[in-house]
């Protein structure tokens, strides 16, 4: 799916799956510097597990990952319907994953 995201020189269109999406996430969460990534602290965020890409060596399932992004858009949208999530961050490379 392609989408309009924040790249490290301005929007960027990229072409998305789950994977994908949280990898550039995680890269836009580290100021787009891979190193950054694979030696991130953040253990208690839900895309942690996924931010190299590679969750499926660790045993992680494709429904792993779409539950972490929904957890993950839950906590950066604080408290609201679980059943209804209302982002209006669409240069957010989660966007389409987060229901």
């Amino acid at each position: 799916m392609r989408r309009k995201v924040i790249g490290r020189r301005g929007m960027k269109s990229r072409n998305l799956n789950r994977r994908r999406a949280i990898r550039h996430h995680c890269l836009a969460c580290s100021n787009f510097r891979w190193e950054e990534v694979v030696n991130c602290r953040a253990e208690s965020c839900s895309l942690f597990p996924f931010r190299q890409g590679v969750a499926e060596d660790k045993g992680l399932s494709p429904e792993q990952r779409s539950e972490a992004i929904r957890r993950f858009c839950r906590k950066c949208l604080g408290p609201c319907d679980p059943a209804q999530i209302d982002c209006h961050t669409s240069e957010c490379a989660l966007f389409d994953y987060r229901k």
